[in-house]
């Protein structure tokens, strides 16, 4: 199938996450935060210094996804070639499978983010955050922490809030919608190129009790048929990803590749290539520079 999960079409899906959250109240909630960490962000850096610090090194956005397991061992002995831009949850997991990403990516405001960064050594890793993170999350020991504000098409006061509150020193990005995709962002600031997705399955093959309960369940189905489970969020991001590679000008340049190395999942379209993880490092050798030495260069 070309657009794999695209038969659930996602323009609704973007509705019905919407419907799920009161948008203004979580945005209260967010300024709040912002207030908060006003301290944290002043020593901190803009995601714009990121900007190039990569340029033309393959990058590797790593998610939170059931298959992660599945091919992240593989990054183990060549993870000194590659920036790897780990989300939040499966910082974990990456570690467990022996490697060390050199930057945590977050999206959520919730002080339940802390938890995913429990019993790991964060000294050696940058934080990449929204201004909005949880004030907890932030008071981890973190090598340094690069902020990011958001821009929010359906809320234009929050954006213009977040913006005058942060003194104008801290950039707007788009909203992604789920953490995958911001990771992606920052990836593409840093000039990576091209960039690869691993455990970004978006969907689940077992759900929660919970989730059954909550309604928000959504059949799909895999690469290979296979019966798959999303929520309205995931597919909004899917939907997201691919407006983004549609319309992105580097991405329909040909300049930034875009590919899918997770191992499972509905993210299949014909705007973002699938390709074996082995056949990525395979095809795409990394660098031989230290991406640490250039990190440090610029944050």
């Amino acid at each position: 199938m070309d657009d794999r999960g695209n038969d659930i079409r996602q323009d609704d899906a973007i509705e019905k996450t919407l419907a799920a959250h009161d948008t203004r109240s979580q945005h209260a909630q967010w300024l709040q935060n912002v207030r908060v960490n006003l301290a944290e962000i002043k020593k901190g850096r803009d995601i714009s210094r990121l900007r190039g610090v990569f340029a033309g090194i393959p990058g590797i956005v790593a998610g939170a996804g059931p298959s992660l397991e599945k091919n992240a061992g593989l990054l183990k002995d060549v993870q000194m070639k590659y920036p790897i831009f780990c989300c939040d949850r499966a910082l974990k997991r990456m570690t467990a499978a022996g490697v060390s990403p050199q930057i945590a990516v977050v999206a959520d405001a919730s002080d339940e983010t802390a938890s995913f960064f429990e019993d790991i050594d964060l000294s050696k890793i940058t934080l990449i955050a929204p201004t909005y993170s949880s004030p907890a999350m932030l008071r981890l020991n973190w090598r340094k922490k690069v902020f990011y504000n958001v821009t929010d098409d359906v809320d234009k006061g929050y954006e213009s809030a977040a913006i005058n509150m942060t003194e104008r020193r801290i950039s707007a990005i788009p909203g992604g919608v789920v953490v995958g995709n911001m990771a992606m962002l920052a990836a593409k600031i840093a000039g990576c190129a091209p960039i690869t997705f691993i455990g970004n399955d978006l969907s689940m093959t077992e759900p929660s009790e919970e989730l059954r309960k909550s309604g928000k369940l959504m059949e799909s189905e895999g690469k290979n048929g296979e019966k798959l489970y999303s929520i309205p969020g995931f597919l909004a991001a899917f939907e997201w990803l691919i407006k983004f590679a549609d319309a992105d000008p580097d991405v329909k340049s040909g300049r930034l590749k875009l590919y899918n190395s997770t191992e499972g999942g509905i993210m299949y379209s014909d705007k973002i290539e699938g390709l074996p993880l082995a056949e990525f490092l395979l095809q795409y050798k990394g660098t031989n520079k230290s991406l640490n030495t250039l990190l440090r260069s610029m944050i």
